[in-house]
Parts: structure tokens; sequence; C-alpha cells
């Protein structure tokens, strides 16, 4: 599936300098790693899981901006 987040600094502005990486941990015990790509005019990142046989069990966004590292999980 597609999916797609929001991340602002605390006054609410768009942040397009972040790494964001979508994580998934399927129910068979795999992971999948894919990162988010920035989308200017909505100001949100983007990305696709692959197809895959399994369901996410857990689905997590990280999102790194210099030294802050924060995980947010999200639902399925």
């Amino acid at each position: 599936g597609a999916y797609s987040v929001k991340i602002a600094d605390p006054a609410g502005k768009p942040l397009s300098d972040a790494e964001v990486l979508l994580i998934a941990r399927m129910a068979d015990g795999t992971l999948e790693n894919v990162r988010m790509g920035f989308v200017p005019e909505q100001g949100t990142y983007r990305g696709t899981l692959p197809p895959v046989r399994s369901t996410p069990v857990d689905l997590r966004v990280r999102v790194i901006t210099g030294d802050k590292r924060v995980e947010v999980p999200i639902g399925p």
C-alpha cells in the first residue's frame, strides 16, 4: 500500500529535509524498510510498501533530522 505522512516543525512548517523511512514488520518475521520521498506541493512524504505475501503486523515511521531520531507507530 501507499502511505503519506506530514512532518512539520513546531511552527507547523513542513520539514523538507528530514530522512523519513516507512518500517513494516511482517507477520512472517521479515522487515521492510522504504525510504519516503518528499512531495513539495503537498508538504508530505510518500512511500509505497512493495507487494508482499505477508501482512504488516507493526508499521512505523522513522524520522531523522540532524541528530534527532523519532519513531512513530501507525496503524496498518
